[in-house]
Formats: C-alpha cells, sequence, structure tokens
C-alpha cells in the first residue's frame, strides 16, 4: 500500500517533464551514487579475497626470516629456536614437486585426448599406410 501512496503523490500532479522535480532528480543521484559505492566495496572485497588467495610472498617470508635472524642476534630466540623457524620459513618458500603426469607414466591416455608435449617429443610415428595397397610407400 506504501509504494503505491508514493506513486500516487509522485504522479498526481504530472508535469510535462519527469526530471524537473526535485525529488525524482535527488533519487536518481541517491541511486547512482549507491550503485557506485556498492561496485567499488565489490570490488575491493574481491581484490582482498584474490590477495587471501595467494598466500603471503617470498619478500613477506624474507622479512620474516629477517626478523627472526635480528632476534636470534639480539639474543631473544635461541640457536635451535631460529634453526627450526628458518626451517619453517624454507619448507614454505620452496615449490612443492608437481604431481606426475599419468600420460608420462605410461597409463593410457583418456580417449580423444591429444598427447602431451612429453608424448608427441619421444613418441615416433610411423608413416600412414598407403590409402591404395598398390601405390609405392612414400619415401623417408
Amino acid at each position: 500500500m506504501w509504494p503505491s501512496a508514493l506513486l500516487a503523490l509522485l504522479f498526481a500532479e504530472a508535469p510535462k517533464d519527469l526530471f524537473e522535480r526535485s525529488e525524482v532528480v535527488w533519487a536518481m543521484v541517491g541511486l547512482t551514487a549507491s550503485l557506485i559505492v556498492g561496485a567499488v566495496v565489490i570490488y575491493a572485497v574481491d581484490k582482498w579475497r584474490k590477495r587471501a588467495d595467494t598466500g603471503p610472498s617470498q619478500a613477506d617470508e624474507a622479512a620474516t626470516l629477517t626478523s627472526y635472524r635480528a632476534m636470534y642476534e639480539a639474543g631473544e630466540i635461541t640457536e635451535a629456536e631460529y634453526a627450526v623457524l628458518r626451517q619453517r620459513i624454507a619448507d614454505r618458500v620452496k615449490k612443492p614437486a608437481p604431481a606426475p603426469d599419468a600420460s608420462a607414466s605410461g597409463a593410457p591416455a583418456p580417449t580423444g585426448a591429444r598427447p602431451s608435449a612429453a608424448q608427441q617429443a619421444t613418441t615416433e610415428y610411423a608413416p600412414a599406410p598407403p590409402a591404395n595397397p598398390s601405390d609405392p610407400p612414400p619415401p623417408a
């Protein structure tokens, strides 16, 4: 009931141009501003989420290791604690070995799949047999 009453009030005096009414202009300005603010918030949240997914960079890890080194030199942590912390950071920085490709292990490729680059480089293809058996074989 409230929206219909608002519409009735808004259009009771129908001017020639709807945009001459200050209420309509301000409503459009407010709606446009709300949409822009919403888009900026969505963009900022998306960037924050993507940055959180990537994890710490190597520069962050280097800064952490530097702070641990300073703590060790200041005598705040022992050499054994420093070694453990340094090893943890080294393990995080090292890239895990990629999982072996199923096609490289000799397993048959799924039907319809193209051979991998490694298979193409190592597989020798025999020339196709001639379409007509009486044709001479192609030169090698």
